[in-house]
């Protein structure tokens, strides 16, 4: 079973057309707000990728089957 706590969500959000000002202003107005899970802590990846960087091109299509080959500690 999985613990809900532990999920951990990313949502991501094209932003060519907005200026710095409008980016800060959309985090700062944000209705869900951002609030801290956990204390403050360092969380170190390490991201893996072939030559043609299939990996990374697979998240930014958004491909929902894509893989990560990461270490993280």
């Amino acid at each position: 079973m999985i613990n809900q706590q532990n999920l951990r969500y990313e949502k991501k959000i094209l932003i060519n057309h907005l200026n710095k000002e409008q980016v800060r202003s959309m985090i700062r107005l944000n209705p869900i707000s951002f609030k801290k899970h956990h204390k403050p802590r360092f969380v170190n990846n390490i991201y893996f990728d072939d030559n043609n960087l299939q990996l990374y091109q697979s998240s930014v299509e958004g491909d929902s089957k894509r893989i990560k080959i990461r270490i993280r500690w």
